[in-house]
């Protein structure tokens, strides 16, 4: 290739075809340099070095993300599951492969090249800048992504967001308060209703929503168990304590800066010494029929617990 475009490739790590149009090249040069490997197609008219595909999907949407800039420079603000991402909270559930914009000017709004517009009134403080890009704010990207997005894919942005201190409840509620004449506002309101600022991570939040979708109550988050010295034994990613029973996604629990592999098996017996029982829940069991297995497992784990240490309940 020309080598103004190796160079280009080398500082910001993607191509786009009218670039290579404008440096004389055709098609066939882009045909051949992902035949040969030396470039790899991640979008429409969009290439990038091959190690592209050792990206997580989230990286590889970023760098969708500024391809898209350079199309539509001061034009569009990124929204929705873009923004999130952009803003460094977790997604689950979504379609990495479209970028999602807002547009600025009177474009309307359509699906096109992998790049999704929406058409939306955004007041001044409703934008920020994020390595050069225009990005919705924490509030308003919660509330776009609850109006658009699944009850459960919704609830991981949006907790993830208050996790990050992106957004907060309050903010929440004068968004939903400002668009409550939106279509499917009140799907929204309950996503941002759900969410916690507790939730660590995507696994949790699927879990609470798990635990909603099959009448569950609702636990507890982040529950710290001590013993009988008052020292912390460790923390529960959630807790009913009606039922002295905890809960834990895909991981171990929770001590003072991080996690212990050693003594992780140590610290749950004591914490079943204390009289808690505890229902593990990992990813797999979150999809398809699993999902009812894993809710009455949790169910009948709560009621065992209930029966066996119900006299310790404060």
């Amino acid at each position: 290739m020309h080598p103004d475009l190796d160079q280009l490739l080398a500082d910001r790590g993607f191509l786009t075809r009218p670039e290579v149009l404008e440096h004389g090249l055709d098609d066939r040069i882009l045909t051949a340099a992902v035949r040969d490997g030396a470039l790899l197609r991640i979008g429409v008219g969009l290439y990038a070095p091959p190690e592209h595909a050792r990206l997580r999907p989230e990286e590889q949407h970023v760098i969708r993300c500024h391809a898209v800039a350079t199309r539509f420079a001061g034009k569009v603000v990124f929204s929705h599951h873009s923004a999130a991402i952009l803003q460094g909270a977790s997604v689950w559930g979504v379609d990495l492969e479209h970028v999602h914009v807002t547009r600025l000017d009177t474009g309307r709004g359509r699906h096109q090249a992998g790049v999704a517009h929406h058409v939306a009134t955004l007041v001044k403080d409703d934008v920020t800048e994020i390595d050069g890009l225009l990005v919705t704010r924490g509030a308003r990207t919660a509330w776009d992504v609850a109006v658009r997005e699944t009850t459960e894919s919704g609830l991981v942005i949006v907790d993830s967001m208050q996790h990050l201190g992106l957004t907060d409840h309050d903010e929440l509620l004068r968004e939903a308060r400002a668009h409550a004449d939106w279509r499917r506002a009140r799907h929204a309101k309950l996503t941002l209703t759900l969410s916690d600022a507790r939730s660590e991570s995507a696994g949790e939040s699927r879990s609470r929503y798990l635990m909603r979708e099959f009448r569950l109550p609702r636990p507890d988050l982040q529950v710290p168990i001590h013993d009988e010295d008052g020292v912390l034994v460790g923390i529960s990613d959630f807790g009913w304590r009606e039922y002295r029973h905890l809960g834990e996604f895909d991981g171990m629990l929770k001590y003072q800066t991080g996690h212990d592999l050693a003594h992780e098996k140590v610290r749950e017996d004591a914490i079943r010494r204390l009289g808690w029982g505890m229902t593990r829940i990992i990813w797999p069991q979150l999809a398809g029929a699993r999902r009812r297995v894993v809710a009455a497992e949790l169910r009948a784990g709560m009621e065992q617990s209930r029966r066996q240490f119900g006299h310790l309940a404060a």
